[in-house]
């Protein structure tokens, strides 16, 4: 995986494990209900936080409450 995103290459990563895909990852989009409701680089310090509430809420957050969610 890591000679692959060193290449350039876009993978789509299906994964469980969060700590594991996001090391893997320079950018990360969530969905719920198939419609993304993050998009953000994978070393945004608060991406966790925003992962976590995006997914616990089962709502879709637009891009401003995203963002939001992401500073809290």
């Amino acid at each position: 995986m890591t000679q692959l995103k060193t290449l350039g290459t876009s993978v789509l990563l299906v994964e469980q494990l969060v700590e594991k895909a996001l090391a893997a990852s320079s950018r990360v989009y969530a969905l719920v209900q198939g419609r993304v409701v993050l998009n953000e680089p994978a070393s945004e310090p608060s991406l966790r936080g925003a992962l976590e509430k995006a997914y616990l809420s089962g709502q879709q957050l637009a891009p401003s409450a995203a963002r939001r969610a992401l500073r809290s």
